[in-house]
This record gives structure tokens, C-alpha cells and sequence, in this order.
């Protein structure tokens, strides 16, 4: 769940902000695609507000979803915030492929995986 209003929403790249660990201190949240690699980073904001550098790791390689987003979402279409402030939902298809091609067949083997996050409170 999302504390927060969606700050970034594109096919390849999701930034929200949240307390992950419950401790008081509110994380910035980031997922990204860089070329075949879906990255992470989650960096709590200074006491005064301000966000350091992104720090990213890897969750996962042979990243493969072609055109088929990474991220789709919905909106609350009565919201009065504008997007991507008004986004409730994320989506995500992953789409991974393995590196080598299966010996016996010379295929590569692909898997997908699906998840949601949705934001508390979308119409505040």
C-alpha cells in the first residue's frame, strides 16, 4: 500500500513516497526499468524534507516485456488532483526471459509475473 500520491507514473517507472518499515521516517520509493533490468530504490527523506540520491539494486534481470508496459495504472476520474497525483492503482507485468536458451530445444524459456500496489486514501 501507498501512503502518498503517486509522484511518477510511466510504462518503465513508478515513484511514490511511504513509511516502508513503520518507523516514522518516510521512504522515497522508486522502480525502474534500465535497459533489461528492473531496479530499486528506496531512500528516507532528510529532516528537513529534502531527498538524497537514488540508490538502486537490482530485483531482476533478462527483463522482456518488449512493448508491453511494465506499469499500467488507474485513475479516480472525480479526483481534483492531476496525474499522476490522481493515480490509485499500479500494475505490473513482468516479463522474464532466461539468459541462455534451453539446451534441448535452443528456445529461451520466458516467465511473467503480476502484481498491484494501491494508494490509502486515493481521494485525499
Amino acid at each position: 500500500l501507498v501512503a502518498a500520491p503517486f509522484l511518477t507514473t510511466t510504462a518503465t517507472d513508478v515513484v511514490f513516497e511511504a513509511d516502508l518499515d513503520g518507523d516514522g521516517i518516510v521512504e522515497r520509493v522508486e522502480y525502474r526499468l534500465s535497459g533489461t533490468t528492473l531496479q530499486r530504490s528506496d531512500v528516507p527523506k532528510n529532516s528537513n524534507g529534502s531527498i538524497p540520491a537514488a540508490q538502486y539494486q537490482a530485483l531482476a534481470t533478462n527483463v522482456a516485456n518488449g512493448t508491453t508496459p511494465l506499469f499500467t495504472y488507474t485513475t479516480d476520474p472525480n479526483s481534483t488532483q492531476t496525474p499522476p497525483g490522481n493515480t490509485n492503482s499500479v500494475q505490473i507485468l513482468l516479463v522474464l526471459q532466461t539468459a541462455t536458451p534451453d539446451p534441448t530445444n535452443m528456445q529461451y524459456q520466458t516467465v511473467q509475473v503480476t502484481g498491484a500496489a494501491f494508494r490509502l486514501n486515493p481521494d485525499h
